[in-house]
């Protein structure tokens, strides 16, 4: 997938390909949102990004507070949890370990409890980060204003192929983006030319720019130079690769530190148990997760790993909350 960065995409599929329209046209209004309020390209795609996070956790929301009061439903019923497993520690046939298991699910049951329900948030996110990948490969697609630049950009190069150092180097840039399945691919269609564009790496553009005229490079680098204002954000391309580059660095280093936090107040709220797969499970939750979406947002565009980075830092001021929301109750029927 991440080898894949630099090609022309094919279309989403069956269900990312609606969630990222869906989420596309949230981005598009809270782009024009943060335009509106700071009319500047700059910054803005970072800004709206942020508020789409907000936005994901608010429609989100009504689920993750299910799946953190169920978590605290587990921490109540731990006494009573151990005094069934007492009840039956020196009956270890198959029948008693029955019996075990359908009073424990009957406990979680009566209770509102279910022990996969920590699992919860990171199912719902996921899709969302898809989403998010497939949106951030072809902002232009979702963003209107960005649609009009790239578009612009596209037009005006196709204007200047009079320029065979033009047409040469477009085609030289273009050819190797283009998947075999996607092929034949008209490069002079403004469509094919943006979509091959939203390809170009800097040095890509270095070495386009490089090869114009005077005169055409007046007339690119202004376009040029509007849609990189609106792609970065803080000093980062938000749909380049963070890889070695810095301060794009920070991106998957804040993945992990959020990621690791969240993961520990989530696995705080669970029972302790004494079983190896539940701690098995706590501690890839713990260690082995925040560690792979570092690898993971480390091989995407910097905006996807803003993303993840800002949800994972509202996961923690959302749990932070509840919990003393869910505190606050259980005080108050004692």
């Amino acid at each position: 997938m991440f080898a894949a960065r630099n090609m022309v995409q094919a279309e989403p599929g069956p269900i990312i390909g609606p969630l990222s329209s869906f989420f596309g046209m949230i981005l598009d209004f809270l782009y024009n949102f943060a335009y509106a309020i700071t009319p500047t390209e700059a910054h803005t795609l970072g800004i709206a990004i942020i508020l789409l996070t907000f936005a994901a956790r608010i429609i989100t929301f009504p689920l993750t507070y299910k799946s953190q009061k169920s978590m605290q439903a587990m921490q109540r019923l731990q006494p009573e949890m151990e005094q069934i497993k007492k009840k039956y520690e020196n009956s270890k046939d198959p029948e008693s370990q029955k019996k075990m298991g359908i009073e424990i699910q009957t406990l979680y049951r009566e209770n509102g409890a279910n022990p996969i329900a920590g699992c919860l948030p990171l199912f719902i996110q996921f899709p969302i980060f898809m989403a998010l990948f497939y949106i951030m490969n072809q902002p232009y697609r979702f963003v209107g204003r960005l649609g009009l630049i790239y578009n612009e950009l596209a037009s005006s190069i196709i204007g200047l192929f009079g320029d065979a150092n033009v047409l040469t180097m477009v085609m030289n840039l273009s050819v190797p983006k283009v998947p075999e399945n996607l092929r034949p691919f008209d490069i002079i269609e403004v469509d094919n030319l943006t979509k091959v564009l939203a390809r170009f790496t800097p040095d890509e553009w270095d070495m386009f720019m490089g090869s114009l005229s005077p005169e055409a490079f007046a007339q690119i680098q202004p376009i040029l130079e509007s849609k990189m204002a609106a792609e970065y954000f803080l000093g980062i391309t938000l749909v380049e690769n963070v890889g070695f580059s810095f301060p794009a660095l920070l991106i998957p280093v804040a993945c992990v530190i959020f990621t690791f936090l969240a993961s520990y107040m989530s696995t705080k709220q669970q029972p302790k148990s004494d079983n190896p797969s539940m701690k098995m499970q706590q501690n890839m939750m713990l260690f082995v997760m925040p560690a792979m979406m570092g690898v993971i947002t480390f091989g995407m565009p910097a905006g996807v790993g803003l993303y993840w980075a800002t949800s994972s830092a509202l996961q923690i001021a959302q749990q932070y909350f509840t919990s003393k929301h869910f505190n606050r109750g259980k005080v108050g029927t004692t």
